[in-house]
């Protein structure tokens, strides 16, 4: 029955001792940024034996790390520090409006910055506002600004391209005319040519007949 007592007891202790813990989330974005799997997985492999971590979520898609961890045992400046350890620069994400570690001012701010700048981009551009904040927020506005700029330049080539057929299709079309021209040309003086040596042969009848004419009355 002792027993039995003093093992319910140590089951509310550790109970009460679980509840007691101050589990907080730290979400972050890198600088670089995680392209691959392999990245996931060396944030992943080295973050989670850090003191405090309870959890570590990552979400390639997102550029998102989500630290689970608990506040009695280390912070975000430690979790950074973390980070930089593995060459990775990290800043806090912006999620629902409202950034980890950032005041609610510079969140908002941020995230009316980046939703600005995704509105002039393709569904293919990087910034949106859960995604951005500081750094992260200027790199994807500055994102759809150069890719905004390709768009322009591409349909300013393609015009170009356009007007250079169309004076192509026109040269084509004036050199055909003056193909036609010149063969007039040739025809006509052919034609000239011809009419040229019946004259002459006309003014030798002509001769003749004068000459024959004189002879008679002589």
């Amino acid at each position: 029955m002792m027993k039995k007592f003093f093992a319910l007891c140590l089951l509310v202790m550790a109970t009460m001792s679980v509840s007691a813990k101050d589990i907080k989330e730290f979400i972050v974005t890198t600088t670089p940024q995680m392209s691959c799997q392999n990245c996931e997985n060396k944030i992943k492999k080295n973050l989670r034996f850090e003191k405090g971590v309870t959890d570590i979520r990552t979400d390639l898609a997102s550029q998102l790390v989500v630290i689970t961890y608990d506040a009695d045992k280390t912070n975000e400046a430690a979790l950074t520090k973390a980070f930089e350890k593995l060459d990775y620069k990290v800043t806090p994400a912006v999620t629902k409006g409202v950034a980890v570690g950032v005041s609610d001012s510079k969140a908002c701010s941020g995230a009316k910055a980046c939703s600005k700048a995704a509105k002039t981009c393709d569904a293919t551009s990087g910034a949106t506002a859960q995604q951005c904040s500081g750094d992260d927020c200027k790199s994807g506005c500055a994102d759809c600004k150069a890719h905004a700029a390709t768009k322009k330049a591409d349909a300013a080539c393609k015009k170009a391209d356009a007007a250079c057929k169309r004076a192509d299709a026109h040269c084509k079309a004036a050199d055909a005319q003056c193909k036609k021209a010149d063969e007039a040309c040739k025809r006509a003086d052919a034609q000239c040519k011809a009419a040229d040596k019946k004259i002459k042969k006309a003014e030798t009848k002509i001769k003749k007949a004068e000459a024959e004419s004189q002879k008679a009355k002589k």
